[in-house]
């Protein structure tokens, strides 16, 4: 109970059901579908007709449920699908930016091994030009020596002596061999230098040629592993992509189907108005009959009935959901409505079974009696119920509706208290054809007039028993607890 009185909001929307309902809800909800019935007809077979209609519209609504759960259930795996899209995306563009760094390192690394060959190639040679001059330098040197020692000889010396001009060529002739032979060691000297630095520079390049080599196995090894991340990233992409696609697809069949089945409810429900005024016009009929009989009088429906406390508390509740911003006076006309039928022949004969006769009140069937019992009963709609199962009557009609209500259907004697007008028989006034019809209502009707998001039945139209206040005096911002 401490539910309903927490939420106000839920108590609200309930009570904006039972207070927009005035105007029979989808009675007004487009022209209605032909219904057949002949003037003679009992209101038992309108009954069945109705119940009938009633069953199929359960179904329907049964199916409505369904059709609104598996489009919500699509909707849900859309949205986890979409949610598994980005994912994957997401992992898919990751590996591919991997994959992208790792070609761009290996582009460079395989331009710097070319480049460090041609470096390597460049030092080959010039160790080789090198080589080349030591040879060449050490075949003249060795040479020069062989010449000077086979010619070192006291002959040749004193050859040089008495050949030179003085003893001063004599000595600068024996310096001049003396330098060529420091030249010879000078020159050797540095080839083999230059050989060595060579040959150093050879093995840095070495080095790093085998380093770039190891380090472009890494990146291949890198790049098909990459490679394959991104492929695998690449099918689950394509597994939520058409996952999503699935679950899009259900989505959008529930919903066509939710929009067939809402048409298919709309059209019963049409005709379920046409079958509840035939109805009414049934019981006119039956009630006429009566009449007749009885030299025109109504049916004597005074008196009291025996009651147990439930039922008492349960017509309490109906009278404070149907009237409980109307005053006593009219709660005592809707209290007398209902007893009236309990005591007439043509209406189920308990308390209970009036109230929850199949589509007559919508108070009953929006779920607003029930809380009303569970939350306790307005103590003057509980005097007002112990009058009326007492034989207390404030008039003998057998339905009551919006004044707006009844003059759209044309009803053709009615008394108002408050905002309802009570009458005893479904009788209707030849309307011109410039009147306007009960159907074409429609487009003025406030669409408040919606199910609550409850667990109670679906509301459905009822017939003129028992028909809700209108906005005329309603006040929907609270539920009063009068």
């Amino acid at each position: 109970m401490k539910r309903f009185i927490t939420n106000i909001n839920h108590i609200r929307t309930l009570a904006a059901v039972v207070l927009a309902g005035a105007v029979f809800c989808t009675a007004f909800a487009g022209p209605a579908a032909p219904f057949s019935m002949e003037a003679s007809a009992s209101s038992a077979d309108a009954k069945k007709r109705l119940e009938e209609l009633q069953k199929q519209a359960s179904e329907t609504n049964a199916a409505i449920d369904q059709a609104v759960k598996d489009k919500a259930a699509a909707e849900g795996r859309a949205k986890d699908a979409a949610s598994d899209v980005a994912d994957a995306s997401a992992t898919v563009q990751k590996y591919q930016d991997l994959l992208n760094e790792v070609q761009a390192n290996i582009a460079s690394a395989d331009s710097e091994i070319a480049s460090t060959q041609s470096e390597m190639d460049t030092v080959t040679d010039q160790l080789a030009e090198a080589e080349a001059a030591i040879d060449s330098q050490y075949a003249a040197m060795k040479k020069r020596i062989a010449y000077i020692y086979e010619n070192k000889s006291e002959t040749n010396l004193l050859t040089i002596l008495f050949n030179s001009g003085s003893i001063a060529d004599a000595l600068n002739q024996a310096d001049e061999v003396a330098s060529l032979m420091a030249y010879d060691r000078q020159m050797l000297a540095r080839y083999r230098q230059l050989k060595a630095e060579i040959e150093e520079k050879k093995a840095a390049i070495a080095d790093k040629q085998s380093d770039l080599t190891a380090y472009q196995e890494v990146l291949n090894a890198s790049q098909g592993q990459y490679a394959a991340l991104r492929s695998a990233a690449g099918a689950d992409l394509a597994d939520a992509n058409a996952t999503l696609a699935d679950a899009n697809g259900d989505a959008a069949a529930a919903a066509a189907s939710l929009a067939t089945l809402q048409k298919k409810k709309k059209s019963l429900d049409s005709q379920a108005a046409s079958a509840q005024v035939a109805y009414a016009k049934a019981i006119a009929a039956e009630q006429e009959a009566l009449e007749q009989k009885s030299g025109g009088k109504h049916e004597d429906t005074s008196g009291s009935v025996s009651a147990s406390t439930d039922e008492t508390t349960f017509l309490a509740a109906t009278i404070q959901a149907e009237a409980w911003n109307q005053g006593y006076t009219g709660q005592l006309a809707v209290g007398s409505v209902i007893m009236n039928r309990v005591k007439s022949s043509l209406f189920p004969n308990t308390i209970t079974g009036v109230i929850t006769q199949n589509r007559q009140f919508s108070s009953y069937s929006s779920g607003m009696v029930n809380y009303y019992v569970d939350k306790g009963v307005d103590s003057q709609c509980l005097k007002v119920a112990q009058e009326v199962i007492a034989g207390k009557r404030s008039g003998d009609w057998l339905f009551f509706m919006t004044k707006a209500a009844a003059d759209s259907f044309g009803i053709a004697e009615y008394e108002q208290i408050g905002a309802h007008v009570f009458f005893y028989s479904w009788k209707t006034k030849k309307k011109t054809e410039t009147e306007t019809k009960p159907a074409e209502a429609t487009e003025t009707q406030p669409e408040e007039n919606t199910q609550p998001e409850t667990n109670t039945e679906n509301v459905q139209p009822e017939t003129p028993a028992a028909v809700e206040t209108t906005d005329e005096t309603e006040n929907t911002d609270t539920v009063s607890d009068q």
